[in-house]
């Protein structure tokens, strides 16, 4: 077991959930620049794919009058569109953004280029059936920032890995991931899964084509700074790159993990908390992510990684093997 030398102790480890619980999560695939990624609907129909043909990183090829600024670095994609054969697809090239390894997502912008360039810049339009379009996204990016992932992210609820140039695993589930907001304020927080959850209250069994999926959550400040402690920041992190955030599931009476809330912790405070996930019935959760600040996700709990399942820091004894998450034995 591996341990934190700011363990989340006693109501967290009573949370702990078993091996049983997470078993059959598997990775998703890495996808590296050159890799044609399906995009579906919610039906699961695929309009089409998405390919990142090319990274420069960074990129040289600018107008060389317009230099990036000092401490920046300009960087390039090269991407294509291509519509299914059946299917008109939607080209929405501002949803392709960049994640830097520090969990910032950053979104293409202005990138000067001589005027006689062969590859135009990208645009959006509906493409009709076996249609293909491609061109440059431009990005500005800090010099101390490493690309982690290109990730197709048309909205909220979506984040599909296009290439992937850091492949491999994260955060384990379990074990303490120390957050430091980009203001300074830092946290250590921790997160265990139960999927799928099954001590829900009767009354509340899942609805049709869903299942509910639970997280026990610790944080604790290990900062100086007053640390702003929101749980709605938890979401779950699908195969697909689908994200899901919190609901609500009642459970029976003796369930000792109360729900997680809000609070402003101080220096030394520690809060847990039980969150419930409706997700679809065949989605396969891969990672438990943060979002605490608009531009930024980290993974906390990365379901893939070894030591993933018994992984949770603590000086207190765990659960038995046995035990619901929270309830009372």
């Amino acid at each position: 077991m591996r341990r934190s030398s700011h363990p989340i102790r006693a109501a967290i480890a009573a949370a702990a959930i078993t091996a049983a619980l997470v078993a059959g999560a598997l990775p998703a695939a890495a996808q590296e620049a050159g890799t044609e990624v399906p995009i579906a609907d919610e039906a699961g129909t695929v309009l089409g794919t998405i390919l990142v043909k090319e990274v420069a990183d960074p990129f040289t090829e600018h107008d060389p009058d317009y230099p990036a600024e000092e401490g920046n670095r300009y960087v390039g994609l090269i991407v294509a569109f291509t519509a299914a054969d059946d299917q008109a697809f939607e080209a929405y090239p501002w949803g392709i953004v960049i994640r830097d390894d520090q969990g910032m997502l950053w979104s293409s912008g202005f990138v000067p280029r001589p005027a006689d360039v062969k590859i135009p810049d990208a645009q959006g339009q509906t493409l009709a059936p076996g249609n293909r379009i491609s061109g440059f996204l431009g990005f500005v990016l800090p010099e101390d920032r490493a690309i982690d992932e290109v990730l197709y992210q048309p909205d909220y609820q979506s984040a599909r890995v296009l290439a992937d140039l850091m492949p491999g695993t994260g955060n384990p589930a379990g074990t303490p991931y120390t957050y430091v907001r980009m203001d300074g304020p830092q946290v250590d927080v921790n997160a265990v899964l139960a999927d799928p959850f099954t001590e829900y209250a009767e009354g509340y069994e899942p609805e049709a084509g869903t299942r509910w999926v639970a997280v026990a959550l610790g944080f604790e400040n290990t900062g100086e700074l007053v640390y702003p402690a929101y749980p709605s920041d938890i979401y779950l992190r699908d195969a697909d790159g689908d994200l899901y955030s919190s609901s609500w599931v009642g459970r029976p009476e003796g369930f000792t993990l109360a729900d997680a809330d809000a609070q402003m912790l101080s220096p030394g405070d520690r809060i847990t908390g039980f969150l419930a996930f409706a997700v679809p019935e065949d989605a396969q959760i891969v990672a438990i992510d943060y979002l605490a600040e608009g531009n930024r996700r980290v993974t906390i709990g990365d379901l893939t990684a070894e030591g993933a399942i018994d992984a949770i820091g603590t000086d207190e004894p765990a659960a038995s093997p046995a035990a619901s998450p929270g309830t009372s034995q």
